[in-house]
C-alpha cells in the first residue's frame, strides 16, 4: 500500500472531523461578520474587516460561549 493510502487510512477520521471542525468555524465567523456588519450599518457607523471582526472582542466571546456551553453539556455525560 501506497504511503499517501496509508496515511489516508490510518488518519481519515481526524482529517474528516478537523475539516468539518474548520468549516463550522469559517461559517460562524462569516454569519457573525455579516450580522456585525449589519448592526453597525443599522447605527450609522462604517462596516468592519474580516480579519479585524476575527479578532475582535464581539467574535471571540461569542466562539468561546458556544464552546462552554457545549462543554457544560458534554460534563454530566462524562459523569
Amino acid at each position: 500500500m501506497k504511503k499517501a493510502a496509508r496515511y489516508l487510512r490510518d488518519n481519515g477520521l481526524t482529517i474528516g472531523l478537523m475539516s468539518l471542525f474548520a468549516l463550522c468555524l469559517i461559517g460562524m465567523l462569516w454569519s457573525g461578520w455579516i450580522d456585525e456588519n449589519s448592526m453597525l450599518q443599522a447605527h450609522g457607523q462604517g462596516p468592519v474587516g474580516l480579519i479585524d471582526y476575527f479578532f475582535s472582542s464581539s467574535f471571540q466571546s461569542t466562539l468561546f460561549e458556544n464552546w462552554e456551553s457545549e462543554f457544560c453539556r458534554c460534563r454530566p455525560m462524562s459523569s
